[in-house]
């Protein structure tokens, strides 16, 4: 019997065009998160230092989802552990440089958890890009640690807003935590898809990925209270739904 192909794109260049859109938009993000913010419908000054410094964030975890897309599926000459290790730079990058500003004292987060969370990721670079014997071990600790702290930001965001100690807030917040939550989940399940199959399909770990990314960006922009406070239109953050089912279609059915 003959079975009918519903994938709307092959697995690689699914994968392949949801790497480089959130390279770009993790780097638009990253570099300037005023104009990304007006780009997605904030009113120009409404975002105050605490909104600036999340969408930054979200940004670096774009970044790092981009980078290991163009290491693994853009090049050829990159190994597994070079990719995911230099994945982790951009966030470790954020870290450090909030701690360095002491951003802990007038926005947050908590330095100690901070701390922590630099630990993890500068583990992970460093075993990667030095290709250690125990880089999988890092790895896999990093998606741990990601997936753990990621999913409770859209799942519980006023406890993880409190737990993080994120001060200053106000009605836009909450809903920049639970994007920026799903997008480090996401992180996270992606680094776990490699690291502990070594031998999957790059293609099918962003599948994996997205299926995570799918059922939080969902929570978060259709049935979450948090978002609809921030009075945006849904309409570009629905196309990230939209994007992220097609890569799961693609690479997985």
């Amino acid at each position: 019997m003959n079975i009918v192909d519903i994938r709307p794109l092959d697995a690689k260049t699914a994968a392949k065009l949801l790497g480089f859109l959130y390279g770009v938009t993790g780097l638009q993000q990253a570099v300037a998160p005023n104009f990304s913010g007006t780009f997605y419908g904030f009113k120009k000054g409404k975002l105050n230092a605490i909104n600036c410094s999340i969408i930054h964030r979200n940004g670096t975890v774009l970044l790092g989802l981009g980078l290991v897309a163009y290491c693994l599926l853009f090049r050829s000459d990159c190994d597994q552990n070079l990719a995911l290790g230099i994945g982790a730079i951009p966030i470790a990058v954020k870290f450090l440089s909030s701690l360095l500003e002491n951003d802990a004292a007038t926005i947050g987060p908590n330095r100690t958890k901070e701390m922590l969370a630099l630990a993890v990721h500068c583990l992970a670079a460093y075993g990667g890009l030095t290709s250690a014997d125990w880089a999988p071990i890092a790895f896999r600790l990093l998606s741990i640690w990601c997936i753990a702290v990621g999913a409770h930001m859209p799942i519980h965001v006023s406890s993880a807003a409190e737990l993080w100690e994120v001060k200053n807030t106000d009605e836009t917040t909450h809903g920049l935590i639970q994007i920026m939550g799903s997008n480090y989940a996401t992180l996270g399940t992606l680094y776990g898809a490699l690291a502990w199959s070594k031998d999957l399909d790059p293609a099918k770990a962003y599948g994996y990925a997205s299926v995570i990314a799918m059922t939080l960006y969902s929570r978060a922009i259709l049935f979450s209270s948090e978002f609809d406070a921030m009075g945006l239109d849904k309409s570009k953050f629905v196309f990230w739904i939209v994007m992220v089912t097609l890569v799961v279609v693609s690479t997985l059915l």
